[in-house]
């Protein structure tokens, strides 16, 4: 149990609103929606690495810089302790402007005191 959101009443994606969408049809999905956009848009090439796993990790690192830890886990499901060990993948720019943003409410608060 990753989740305290385990049950079926949590599941975002469903088929008939009583069981999850499977990986594989996800997946598919995406895929469809990739071709569409590639066909919509000339010059657009999508990745074939791309899957809903993939952006899922992308998601869980790149709100690093908009969202608290907290507020990530809860839009994932996961615990904090998770997201931290298996979904975030900062790159040293992307610590670098979360670290700014942490910088400019501390200097905020010492403002106000």
């Amino acid at each position: 149990m990753e989740s305290r959101w385990n049950d079926s009443s949590n599941f975002v994606f469903t088929v008939n609103g009583e069981s999850p969408v499977s990986n594989e049809a996800a997946t598919k999905a995406l895929r469809r929606g990739l071709a569409q956009i590639e066909k919509e848009h000339e010059g657009w090439k999508s990745n074939p690495l791309w899957t809903p796993y993939w952006l899922r990790h992308s998601f869980g690192t790149y709100q690093m810089e908009n969202l608290s830890d907290d507020e990530i886990a809860a839009l994932m499901g996961n615990g904090v302790v998770v997201l931290k060990r298996h979904y975030q993948h900062p790159d040293d720019e992307t610590l670098y402007r979360s670290s700014e943003g942490i910088k400019k409410k501390l200097e905020e608060a010492r403002k106000k005191k």
